[in-house]
């Protein structure tokens, strides 16, 4: 007696990725609001670089939108894909970053890999 499968098993399997991937981009663009950061709401699968991605804006132009989005917060939270971003906000906190604290944020990585 041979045992049957059914024949929709590869669409079972699809779906089934289908539905790890959403919910890993889920869990990944729920980093900084589980660290108590400030954030956007992310697209997925993007994050918050979407119009960035499809050359619809440049990054100064997009960190000028967040920047102006989140006028009066110290720092917020980023996603490129689903890599976490820090990107302070504050004339102050970035002085401190770039002098007393570089030695914790020179090595840090391009913005886009």
């Amino acid at each position: 007696m041979a045992l049957s499968l059914p024949d929709n098993i590869p669409a079972i399997l699809l779906a089934a990725l289908a539905i790890l991937v959403y919910a890993y981009f889920k869990r990944a663009h729920s980093y900084w609001k589980s660290m108590g950061v400030p954030q956007l709401e992310p697209s997925f699968p993007f994050g918050d670089m979407a119009s960035v991605i499809f050359r619809k804006q440049n990054m100064g132009d997009k960190i000028k939108e967040i920047y102006d989005t989140m006028k009066g917060r110290r720092y917020v939270g980023l996603y490129f894909f689903s890599r976490p971003a820090f990107l302070p906000l504050d004339p102050v906190l970035i002085k401190n970053i770039l002098s007393r604290d570089f030695q914790h944020f020179y090595d840090r990585g391009d913005l886009l890999r």
